[in-house]
């Protein structure tokens, strides 16, 4: 009787623990703060997921492992997309418009990529002097001398 306590005593535990350890890993990566105790929960928490994949294949079949590993990977991919989304928020939060002037193209060819002589980026400088490099990602390249709007981390912690 006492191993079937300790087993509820464990199982519990888990099903706390898991979906803790979830939140708050995924919560200090996506507040930009992740130091060596967020590696090593993130790591953790991954390995759980490792872990539940496997006993539930093994034990319970194909079908409940296959919904582990779909809540696994649906997990990750959210902490990478919000990562993603972290940055373009705090440049919503703190960034500063402002008319910039295109000095320079900034021409790149790598035929493995399918860029043939192409403007990729492009030298701008800005109101108060200081000189950028912008990639245009696909974006029309405007021309040299003209003016375009940027926005820029003040605090340039980004």
């Amino acid at each position: 009787m006492a191993s079937s306590g300790a087993g509820f005593v464990a199982a519990g535990a888990v099903l706390l623990g898991v979906p803790a350890g979830m939140y708050l890993a995924a919560r200090t990566v996506w507040e930009g703060r992740p130091g060596p105790w967020a590696a090593l929960l993130f790591i953790a928490v991954v390995a759980l997921h490792g872990v539940g994949f496997w006993w539930a294949a093994k034990n319970a079949g194909a079908g409940p492992a296959l919904v582990v590993l779909v809540l696994n990977l649906s997990w990750m991919l959210l902490v990478y997309l919000r990562v993603d989304m972290r940055d373009d928020q705090t440049m919503h939060d703190r960034g500063v418009t402002e008319q910039a002037v295109v000095t320079g193209w900034i021409r790149t060819s790598d035929p493995f990529a399918g860029v043939d002589d192409e403007v990729t980026a492009i030298d701008v400088t800005l109101p108060t002097g200081a000189a950028a490099r912008l990639q245009l990602r696909g974006a029309h390249a405007p021309r040299v001398g003209e003016s375009v709007r940027t926005t820029r981390d003040p605090d340039a912690r980004l």
